[in-house]
C-alpha cells in the first residue's frame, strides 16, 4: 500500500512514503524513556514501586524525598549555558560554593522559608516584527523545579507508562 506525502512540493524525487505491512507487537518489552536512567535504588525508586502497587492510592508525604543530594543531581541537571536571573547568578557562579548552598537551600525548603525568587523577563523578537516574553529563573529555583519534576514523575510514570 502506498500513501502520496503531504504537502510534498513538485519535483520531490521521492513523492510517495513507502510504508511495510504491520508486523504487529513486538515480544520484547519497552524500553523506560525517562530523562533520569541513572538512579540510585532508594527513596524514589520506593515511591515509584508504591505507586505501582496501590494505583488508587494517594501519595501524600512525599516533601521529605528533596534531600541534599537530589538537589545535587538536580544541579547537575541543568543547562550550564542558561541564562541568569534576577539574581545575576549563573550555573558556574552558583557552583562555586555548592555544599553550603544546597544545604541552606535544604534548610529553607523544610523549614518553610523557601521563596522562589521573581522571574527575570526578557523579550524576542520573532519573525513578524512582533515580540514574545520569556521568563528566566534563578538557578536555585531550577533545582528546586528539577527535584520536584523528578519526585512528581516517580508517581505519574507509572500511570502514563
Amino acid at each position: 500500500m502506498k500513501k502520496q506525502a503531504n504537502k510534498a512540493p513538485a519535483g520531490v524525487a521521492e513523492p510517495v512514503e513507502r510504508r511495510g505491512p504491520a508486523k504487529g507487537n513486538s515480544s520484547t518489552k519497552p524500553v523506560v524513556s525517562t530523562q533520569w536512567l541513572a538512579e540510585p535504588e532508594g527513596g524514589l525508586a520506593r515511591v515509584r514501586a508504591a505507586a505501582r502497587k496501590g494505583k488508587k492510592e494517594r501519595l501524600t508525604s512525599l516533601f521529605h524525598h528533596l534531600s541534599t543530594d537530589l538537589l545535587e543531581r538536580a544541579y547537575g541537571a541543568l543547562k550550564k549555558k542558561a541564562a541568569p536571573g534576577v539574581d545575576g547568578l549563573d550555573w558556574h557562579a552558583y557552583g562555586e560554593d555548592l555544599a553550603t548552598r544546597l544545604t541552606q537551600l535544604h534548610e529553607r525548603l523544610h523549614s518553610g522559608r523557601y521563596r522562589a525568587q521573581p522571574v527575570r523577563r526578557v523579550w524576542i523578537e520573532k519573525s513578524d516584527g512582533g515580540r514574545r516574553p520569556l521568563g528566566v529563573a534563578c538557578v536555585e529555583d531550577k533545582v528546586v523545579q528539577q527535584a520536584m519534576v523528578w519526585v512528581m514523575e516517580s508517581i505519574y510514570e507509572v500511570d502514563f507508562l
